[in-house]
């Protein structure tokens, strides 16, 4: 008896003029998205070197494998028919610099802004370390989403609260001079 030849999981394009299918409110897919579509959230504060080694390294891997991990993303909130990257932003930019038409992509319908902003600031904490600066800021956004309510961010990265607060403070509390002279 010949073995059934096991499938990977299905991905869907999307198709139409504006690259969007209709979804069901909370549902969570896999699609294809028009690279052009995806728009980058103002939300990760991390700096993407484009020439640094391990960028070129993940350009050289998607060239080699294509886009493995999919980006995770939502309708934008403000621009209609375009998606808010939440999760993904290197590889978003490994593609385009590949000049890649489309990305792989987990769509999630119904994220409100405050999962959407833990998201992001998971991935970045979570893969490679962040600067003190790009972690400041990205917990001081958090902070500014929960209108300044140390405890509930605090539950949702599973921190305590001084934590939330001090890493809040290295943003806030440094000016934008010393801000630009240490990030260079």
């Amino acid at each position: 008896m010949a073995k059934k030849k096991r499938q990977a999981p299905a991905c869907r394009a999307a198709t139409g003029k504006s690259g969007l299918l209709p979804m069901r409110p909370g549902a969570r897919e896999l699609m294809l998205l028009p690279v052009d579509m995806v728009i980058p959230t103002p939300d990760n504060k991390r700096v993407i070197d484009t020439s640094a080694p391990k960028f070129l390294d993940l350009v050289a891997s998607i060239r080699a494998q294509g886009v493995r991990i999919p980006v995770h993303v939502r309708p934008h909130p403000a621009r209609k028919g375009k998606w808010d990257l939440r999760a993904g932003a290197k590889r978003l930019a490994a593609s385009k610099a590949l000049g890649l038409k489309v990305i792989p992509a987990i769509v999630d319908g119904a994220q409100s802004d405050a999962d959407a902003r833990t998201l992001t600031f998971q991935e970045n904490y979570n893969r490679e370390a962040l600067a003190p600066l790009e972690e400041g800021a990205m917990v001081a956004a958090l902070l500014d989403g929960a209108k300044g309510d140390a405890a509930a961010v605090a539950a949702r990265l599973g921190r305590r609260a001084t934590w939330i607060a001090q890493r809040a403070q290295i943003h806030r509390g440094l000016a934008d001079v010393w801000k630009k002279a240490i990030s260079k």
